[in-house]
């Protein structure tokens, strides 16, 4: 019983002891900033630099809409007419006209 209680205690102590010293080697490196960084991080919050930044974003989408302006355009369009009639016989009379346009300029 000596023994039993004793390899017990022993197999505790040798797995609740990694966790202290787990947690006290945890390692948490200290992250350095370059130049550039710094001052992308000092000026990130200055209302100027946004509106230069929201200016350049506009001037990207105006040059892609004047490009777009000499691509291709093109389109499909199409449609569907499905009309249904009765004469007076009782006789049923069902009419299909499909419809489909392409363009291009």
């Amino acid at each position: 019983m000596i023994f039993k209680r004793k390899n017990i205690i022993i197999a505790l102590w040798v797995i609740l002891l990694p966790v202290p010293t787990m947690a006290l080697n945890h390692y948490v490196p200290i992250k350095t900033l370059t130049l550039k960084d710094a001052i992308f991080l000092a000026l990130r919050y200055n209302p100027n630099i946004q509106n230069l930044e929201l200016g350049r974003i506009t001037q990207k989408f105006n040059i892609r809409e004047a490009e777009n302006v000499f691509e291709l355009q093109y389109a499909l369009e199409g449609s569907l007419l499905i009309s249904r009639s009765k004469s007076g016989g009782g006789r049923d009379v069902r009419t299909k006209t499909y419809n489909l346009t392409p363009s291009m300029s």
